[in-house]
């Protein structure tokens, strides 16, 4: 049996990569760290994002039903002659104000909320 030298054998191991060096080691440790600290704060991040849609989406939605049941007691106490105003004006430039508060708020929540590219766009940073 041939005996060779440690100095050889260390050549010959290191150049198939059998012994890495320690630095080497620890900083890919460190890397593999960083990667997995990083990729749990955009899982929490993605959450928060997730819960603070729902919060958004149920107040908008809330203001929504508001605005509209709103008109309907006005158009209601209008019919019944409970209420009444001078101005035969007053009553549609209010109800088309209402209506574009409900379309400014559902484009809110299709483009802001719910937009395709808002999830990606928000984690990205």
């Amino acid at each position: 049996m041939q005996q060779i030298t440690r100095k050889k054998a260390l050549s010959l191991l290191s150049s198939k990569k059998a012994v890495e060096d320690p630095i080497d080691i620890s900083f890919r440790t460190l890397q593999l760290e960083e990667r997995s600290i990083l990729s749990r704060l955009r899982a929490e991040e993605r959450k928060n994002i997730i819960e603070m849609r729902k919060n958004w989406s149920r107040w908008m939605l809330f203001c929504i039903v508001f605005i509209v049941l709103f008109d309907v007691v006005l158009i209601s106490l209008l019919g019944f002659h409970v209420i009444s105003f001078e101005s035969q004006w007053v009553i549609p430039a209010f109800i088309a104000d209402n209506l574009a508060k409900v379309l400014g708020l559902a484009a809110i929540i299709v483009k802001f909320l719910f937009g395709k590219d808002s999830f990606d766009a928000n984690l990205e940073k």
